[in-house]
């Protein structure tokens, strides 16, 4: 049983995926806070539940958010640095804030990257996780509001900007299917947004929170926006509200777009205004949310009710640290586990490189010392026993100059090979090597075949390598290039 929480200025709304234990039980309900605590008993009893999973949504004004620019992109390093990227932008240490992303991040430039995260006080995301616990409920996913508003309305609304307005007004920019900016406007215009005049101030105010956004996250293509409204809701707040179920008890099938208590009270001349104003400042048609979201009042609860039904633990969560549910725990354990593996790897790696290169060091100077020798035989026959190493040099270098014929191949294996790795670009990747006295046989791949002529003009520059063309070209499926090279010691 999944039950979806959403708290709202002075009252929570709930939504349960799956059947009651007794019949008669309301799918959706909404009750005003006790003195300020989620009455979990009554929402319950109201929903006909007992052992259950809970998701909570908490208000989006909770939270900041914050678009930053990374520039890498590989998956594992942005999820382990995002958070550091706020440090300054936020009104403390990166320490007293919960953070996480709202989305996956966006290729930005070459190789960067880009994504909008929100960060709560921690103390926020502390007395709410007491609170539940207290009552015997134990989230698996918090997220603000918005996120979950957005995870509701993604495959029905993908290019598009939401506005909801009940206590705060919240932006969410959808593209693609997925929310990457966000921004909460508070408080709303002293004339209301019913009037000429506080419509006009709203629309104002809406774009140029949007200009802000751009210049962070460039610019939006945007197909409409979705106005939904949840203030000035008549009748108690404390009233339950019931919708019918679907034959698999899953979501609502009958008035899903009624404002019920969740609507707005004001009829269309009165809104009239607002829709105006909107149009005006952003271009676009506004438009109701789409039926399928299971009604304007409960579509955040229904978000994140359903990411607490399907992978919690891969869900954008505030649960972190101290604060995280098992699964959650789970995940940053793992993603822990990975980077240590990781480290211990590159420390092994690095030792047994270490250990070749002084093995194949030594091999090189036990090489060159008896290359030495036998040229020294060769050219002083008469020579009785064996000289010094010193010794040999000298007579080889005076036999050099006077013109003897006395050749020395002395090339450094340790320093050729030192010398490919430098200058061998970061797109190729070299998969096997074999080192000798006399050259450097490699394999390696490439994603561009024309790289791999690139590399011999590269290596051709070096004052201590001479590399012979490529060979072995093969071009696979997916356009990934492999070929052998030799490469000798000048």
């Amino acid at each position: 049983m999944i039950v979806g929480l959403e708290i709202s200025g002075d009252t929570v709304r709930a939504v349960r995926l799956g059947r009651a234990r007794a019949g008669g039980a309301a799918q959706t309900a909404e009750l005003p806070l006790d003195a300020g605590r989620v009455p979990i008993a009554k929402l319950a009893e109201t929903l006909g539940v007992r052992h259950c999973v809970w998701g909570v949504a908490v208000p989006s004004s909770w939270c900041l958010y914050r678009t930053i620019s990374l520039p890498y992109n590989a998956p594992g390093r942005v999820a382990a640095t995002f958070r550091y990227a706020l440090e300054g932008r936020l009104a403390g240490s990166v320490e007293e804030y919960c953070i996480d992303a709202l989305s996956e991040p966006r290729a930005a430039g070459e190789k960067g990257c880009r994504l909008t995260v929100a960060a709560c006080p921690k103390e926020k995301v502390r007395d709410l996780v007491m609170q539940l616990k207290e009552a015997g409920a134990h989230p698996c996913v918090v997220q603000p509001a918005v996120l979950a508003l957005a995870r509701r309305l993604g495959s029905a609304a993908p290019n598009a900007l939401i506005v909801r307005i009940g206590q705060e007004a919240e932006l969410a920019v959808m593209q693609q299917g997925e929310l990457v900016a966000a921004e909460v406007l508070s408080p709303l215009p002293a004339e209301g947004l019913n009037s000429p005049a506080g419509a006009a101030a709203f629309a104002e105010r809406l774009r140029f929170a949007l200009s802000a956004m751009e210049l962070s996250w460039g610019q939006f293509a945007f197909e409409r926006c979705i106005l939904i409204r949840t203030d000035a809701r008549p009748g108690s707040a404390g009233t339950r509200h019931a919708l019918p179920l679907q034959p698999n008890g899953d979501k609502p099938c009958e008035g899903l777009n009624e404002p019920s208590q969740g609507g707005a009270a004001d009829g269309p001349a009165e809104e009239a205004h607002l829709k105006a104003a909107l149009s005006a400042a952003t271009g676009l048609a506004v438009e109701p949310p789409p039926e399928e979201t299971g009604g304007a009042a409960f579509a955040a609860a229904w978000g994140i009710a359903a990411q607490a039904e399907d992978k919690a633990h891969l869900a954008p969560s505030l649960l972190q640290g101290e604060f995280a549910h098992p699964a959650h725990a789970l995940r940053y354990e793992r993603r822990a586990a990975v980077a240590l593996g990781m480290a211990i790897g590159i420390v092994l790696l690095l030792g047994v490189w270490s250990v070749r290169q002084l093995i194949d060091a030594h091999t090189a100077e036990s090489a060159g010392q008896r290359r030495e020798m036998e040229l020294y035989s060769q050219v002083v026959p008469t020579a009785k026993g064996a000289p010094s190493l010193d010794a040999m040099k000298g007579t080889l270098a005076r036999l050099e100059k006077q013109g003897a014929g006395a050749g020395g191949d002395h090339g450094s294996a340790v320093g050729s090979w030192m010398e490919l790795i430098r200058l061998t670009p970061p797109d190729i990747t070299l998969e096997s090597i074999d080192i000798n006295t006399k050259r450097i046989a490699l394999r390696a791949r490439c994603k561009e075949r024309g790289r791999a002529w690139e590399l011999q003009k590269v290596l051709g520059k070096s004052a201590l390598l001479l590399p012979s063309p490529p060979s072995e070209l093969r071009t696979a499926e997916g356009g990934v290039t492999t070929f052998a090279m030799e490469v000798r010691y000048k």
